[in-house]
Parts: structure tokens; sequence; C-alpha cells
């Protein structure tokens, strides 16, 4: 088997066994050598590889196969390669699949997986992630796919009397989508059905279907849908066509959440964009925007054209739940309704919102639970004192109960208590029901950031018990300790849900707050505790130590990391409860004396240690993928995060409780046991660690996706 590769660009080092007429193009301080693509195709054999050497810029080939199949192409090398791959259609190249690091997002190699067929020109750019030098070596090889599932691009735009192919793809074992050439194993039942007339047709089998002469009826009324099997898994699929003539979208940079202050001068901006999402002039289009500003009574004209300016921004301009005043523009073509967009103006007085707090412990642990409030334009974290902030603390008790309907268990809450009205709480000696959904019993709490009486925001505050073969360090340990005194800060290990001694078979490195290093030893002592050493939320000082498991071999020490632990120092007195002491098991107590530390100065605050570590990139491209009571989300790398944090919600703004927050390290995360056939709404950023904390960067877009 051979396939017929040519190359068309690469620089510094011609490609060995490509035999080419090249010619030199000067280009920086480097020669640019092009392959002559009137000169003969030349061949190279499946699973040789191709040497590639560059400098810094993408090197592409162009090629063909002998005959259809399922191809694969990668790279191997130390190098981080990108590669792209592309169909060629008129004299038009359309991307068809590109990839950064394989299948499970640790590797430096890509890996691409296609159906290709010999009656077209394939084209394969590679580079290196980040655009520098790279050295690495190139394979082309047939491949056997082994099927997860079926899907399709449920949106299909046509015009009248158009004639359209619907089409699936089979997902690989690699997660790509490939076209099944028939030989797959997979059966396929077509049919139409008709809202208009609630009747239903039989289409055929295959993967693909071909819609001939489109009609206005098509687009209004008529859905399509195949039903696939392969082995025991089966599912439905949906194709919708929409009307070209119709099919635009507003696509605003500042829809949404908009901040100003009273007297400011704000703009509000939107773009159209076409089904190809390429932007668009309404004009041209034959489009009307139309501007109005609305409250729950009224809504009224104020504009038209593709932005609104309210010269000077006034207290009845402003949102609140009170007035629920909003703008609103709305395109239409021919009068036919096509899309909308809401803005909404908020004070910049009060322009905080709060983060959901997750903590793992165990039982018998302290913790603190903090106040995790950020600047709502700049998304950089705040320290509530600081701003004129009031914190109130709440507890949530719940009771599991089971439902026959659904043969499922849930958790019914009773109304909050207040707990707290400071920037934190104090959590000793945990027991069982203080954890969060633990059985038959459910404990959460939720925190609101009030200023100058009015109530900005509010999340929520987990603490989840550990696995029962937990092993490793906890993340929190609370150690109590009054000026004049000494402390030891000593993490506690578990080894399978059991905690052991803490000897010298283990190693420590330590640092605080400021990232500064405090050494490598077993453990820290504090001889003489001042008022610098103990917590405050004015003055959150604490103390870090990366726990290592020392062992021995042939070779020398070998250090592996089981976690690590943030020490906080309380004052002991009184008004706290020791573990060792009897106590009501989870009682919050606001730690006593914080007034009496002297607030640092502002470079020690929380906001400001974190203003220049967020990133400030925002995640763009979400990919939704509907499962059955669940939703696959794929995200586009950033470079510098560390991980991305996931929201699913019922709630387009995300305030519900039924609002699902994960953190993942991978570029993909699949949310379970979400409600059949139901709408959620679902945003992501990323992540970055400083000083041992997250730090995160701006939300992305809000996409909407309907499970099956």
């Amino acid at each position: 088997m051979r396939q017929n590769v040519k190359r068309t660009i690469a620089f510094a080092e011609t490609v060995a066994m490509i035999a080419t007429l090249t010619v030199g193009i000067t280009f920086g301080n480097a020669t640019q050598v092009k392959a002559d693509i009137t000169s003969r195709t030349n061949n190279i054999h499946i699973d040789t590889s191709i040497p590639i050497s560059s400098q810094g810029e993408t090197v592409g080939y162009e090629f063909t196969v002998e005959k259809d199949g399922y191809y694969m192409l990668y790279t191997q090398g130390e190098d981080d390669t990108y590669g792209t791959l592309y169909v060629k259609e008129g004299t038009t190249w359309k991307e068809l699949i590109h990839d950064d690091d394989g299948d499970d997002g640790d590797s430096n190699n890509f890996l691409l997986t296609a159906t290709l067929y010999k009656d077209k020109e394939y084209k394969i750019d590679v580079r290196e992630y980040d655009n520098n030098n790279f050295s690495t070596e190139l394979f082309a090889t047939e491949y056997t796919p082994i099927i997860n599932g079926v899907n399709c691009s449920s949106n299909v735009y046509a015009r009248v009397g158009d004639t359209v192919e619907l089409k699936t793809y089979a997902e690989d074992q690699y997660g790509n989508y490939i076209e099944d050439l028939g030989d797959l194993g997979i059966t396929y039942r077509w049919y139409m059905e008709d809202d208009e007339t609630s009747k239903i047709d039989e289409l055929g089998t295959g993967s693909s279907y071909t819609v001939n002469n489109v009609t206005e009826h098509i687009f209004n009324e008529v859905t399509y849908k195949v039903d696939w099997r392969y082995g025991e898994y089966n599912d439905t699929l949906e194709f919708y066509i929409y009307d070209i003539e119709y099919s635009y979208k507003i696509n605003s940079d500042n829809s949404g959440n908009i901040y100003a202050s009273q007297g400011e001068s704000v703009s509000l901006n939107i773009k159209v964009e076409n089904y190809k999402k390429e932007e668009v002039d309404p004009d041209e289009e034959g489009i009307t925007c139309t501007w109005y500003k609305c409250n729950d009574d009224e809504r009224k004209e104020i504009g038209k054209g593709k932005s609104y300016t309210i010269d000077s921004v006034e207290q009845n301009d402003l949102y609140d739940e009170d007035s629920n005043i909003r703008y609103r523009c709305i395109i239409k073509k021919n009068d036919k309704f096509i899309d909308a967009t809401t803005f909404y103006i908020y004070d910049r007085v009060y322009a905080y919102e709060t983060q959901s707090i997750w903590i793992r412990t165990m039982a018998g642990q302290s913790c603190i639970l903090e106040a995790n409030v950020a600047n709502a334009e700049t998304y950089n974290e705040v320290n509530p004192a600081n701003e004129g902030i009031t914190v109130k603390w709440y507890k949530y008790t719940g009771k599991r109960y089971y439902d026959s309907g659904n043969d499922d268990y849930y958790y019914e809450y009773g109304d909050p208590v207040e707990v707290s009205s400071d920037g934190f709480i104090l959590l000793n000696n945990l027991s069982e029901k203080d954890f969060y959904r633990n059985g038959d019993t459910s404990t959460y709490w939720t925190y609101a950031i009030y200023k100058n009486g009015k109530k900005i925001d509010e999340s929520d505050a987990h603490i989840s018990k550990e696995d029962a073969d937990f092993s490793g360090v906890t993340e929190m340990k609370v150690v109590y300790a009054n000026e004049g005194s000494s402390a030891t800060l000593v993490p506690d290990v578990y080894e399978n849900g059991t905690k052991v001694s803490f000897n010298k078979n283990y190693i420590c490195e330590w640092s605080n707050e400021k990232d500064e290093n405090l050494g490598t030893k077993l453990v820290y002592d504090i001889s003489n505790v001042t008022a610098t050493n103990i917590y405050s939320y004015q003055n959150p000082v604490s103390y870090y130590c990366d726990v290592y498991k020392v062992s021995y071999d042939g070779d020398g020490e070998y250090r592996e990391r089981i976690g690590y632990t943030r020490f906080i120092i309380v004052r002991g007195n009184s008004q706290i409860n020791h573990p060792n002491q009897p106590n009501q098991s989870g009682q919050p107590t606001t730690l006593p004396g914080q007034n009496n530390v002297t607030t640092p100065t502002t470079n020690n605050t929380v906001g400001n240690a974190a203003k220049d570590a967020t990133i400030k990139e925002t995640v763009k491209g979400n990919v939704l993928k509907a499962g059955k009571e669940s939703i696959k989300i794929s995200i586009k790398k950033i470079a510098k995060a560390k991980g991305y944090q996931v929201q699913v919600s019922t709630s387009k703004k995300f305030k519900k409780k039924v609002t699902i927050t994960k953190l993942t390290k991978k570029n993909s995360i699949v949310i379970k046991k979400l409600k059949k056939k139901k709408q959620y709404f679902v945003r992501t950023r990323s992540y970055t660690i400083v000083k041992k904390k997250k730090k995160f960067g701006k939300w992305s877009k809000v996409k909407a996706i309907k499970t099956k």
C-alpha cells in the first residue's frame, strides 16, 4: 500500500525521502524551501516516517490515497507538535480535524484519524505548538476503528430548492469522528416527522440521507431523524434544516453584565454573524436592529442600529432585582424575528461576585470556610473587609429521601440558619453529619455579601469527606496558639482511611502565604507566636507544606509527593472548642480577636497578591455534546492554564441550587446524573496556581444544551 505525498512548504532543512524541484525564497533570516507543485507526485510507503525540521513555521504536505479507508496521521518526537488536516474543495482547503496531543492530553505528539477518499486531495500541516523550532517524525498509516458511538451536526443550512446531505459520523477510540464506509457494523434507520401533520415517513438506511428540493415547509415543520445501533449501543439523532436567508445570530462583545458609574457614558454594541459565524453588515443583509429599554411592566423603543449609547448613566438605567431595568436589541429581516440579546448595566459600586467553595477532609478535623470574593470586572480576588463588604454565613441541613418514580435519591433541605456575619467560619472537630451528601444527611453552607445594606451576590460552600480508602494528607489543618506561646505544624497523614504516625518516612517542603521558601524539614516550629502568625480575614496568613513519602532503593533516595496541607493558626482561648475537648460537633464559631490584629499593608492583601497572576485569556470555542442524562464538554486549550473550572446549571445566571461546579486538568469532562431532556447552561474558565491558590480567568460565553 502506498500513499502519494508532495511537500508544499518547509523551512531550513530539506525533508529526507522527498525528491522535488525546489526554489529558494528569502524569509527573514531563514531560507524558505518550496516544492515545485507542478512536478510529479512522489510516492512514500505507509508506516514509513518523514523526518521534519523547521525554524518556527508550519510544514505542509499535500497528498492523496490510493483507496478509500480509515487513516491515522501522527508524529513521534520530543517536541510539542500541532497537526491540522484539510480536504480540498474546489480551490479552497477546508479543515477536517486538528489535534495537539493525541487522545490522553498528556502526550506532546498529535494524532489525527479520518476517513479519506481516493478521489480527493488532502493536506496535513505540522507545527510546534507555540510556533518554536522543532524536529519530529510524521507517520501515516491505515487503522481499524473501534466505535464508541455515533453523532452528527444537527443544524443544516440551505435555501429553497437546494439539495442537502444529512451525514452521521462514528466516534472512534481516539475521540475523533470518522465517516462510515459501510463496514463498521453500524445499522441506520432514517425517517422524517412532520410537526404540522404529525405524519412519520420512513426514508431508508445508510450512514447518510439526501434531501432533494428543500421547501419552506421543511424549514418550519420537518425534523429528520436516524436511529442507529451498534451492538448493545443505540440512540436517535435529529437534523434540522434552516433557511440561510434568516440564519443569523447576534454575537455581542459586551452583552450580559456591564458595570458603570453614574454619570458615565456607556456604549452597547452588537455584531451580527451569519450561519458560518462570519460577521456581516446588517444593512447589507437587509437586517434591522432595534433597541429597547425594558422593565417588568413595559418595553420602550429607544433607537436603531448596531450600537446604542447612554450619554450619562442615571440611577434609573441601572439593573437590580427590584427595578429589573435592562436594554434589549432585537434583529429582524423582512419583519421576521431572528435573534435578540439583553444588556444589564450594574452599578460599579457593587461590582463584586462570589465563588463556590469546596473542601475535602476527614472526620475529626477542623477547617475554616472563607468567603471568596472577586471584582466582577477584573476577576481579581479582593478582601471584603477592605472593600466595605459585609459577609453573612448560613447553614443548610438536609435529609435524604427515595424517589420511587425515578428510582433515585434526593435531599430536601430546611430553611437556612444564619451562623456568622464575618468573612469566615471556623468548624471544629467535624463529624459525619457535617459532610455534604453523606448517607442519609447532608450539610452545606452559603454566604452572601452586602454593601451599604444591599445584597450583591451569594454562593455555597461544601465540605466533602475523603473516600474510605483515602491515602494522603488533608488539605487544611487548624492549629491553636496564643501570642508568646510556641506552635508546631505537623501534617496529618492517612493510609487507606486510617491516620498514621508522621515519622522520618516523610519529609516536607515548607512555604508561607507569600510563597517564600521556609526550608525542607519534617515539621515546622514557631518558637514565639506573634500576631503576625495568627490568621484573620484581614490578614489571611497561612503556612503550606508539600508532603513527600521517602523510600530507598539501589539508586538511592526516592520521594513520592502525596499532597499538601495548608496550616492556619488561630488563637486558642475559651471561645474556641479545641479538637481534643468535648464540643458540639461542627458548631460554627467566628475567630475571636480578629479585630485586634493589625491589617497588613496593601501589598499583602489577597486582591493585590492575585492581581498579576490571573489568566486574562478567556476560554473560547467550547464544544458541547449531549448524552443520556449527561453532557460532554470539550474545552479549547489555553497554554498557561493549570486546569479548568466548569459550571453546568439550569439557570442562565448560575444562581439556582441546581448548579454543578467541577474542576478538571484535562481538556474534556463529562457531567453525569443530569435530568433527562432538560436544558442546561454551561460555562468554563481556566485557572493557574499562585501561592498554592487557584487564580481564575474570565468565564467563557454561556452555551445552552439539552440532554437526551
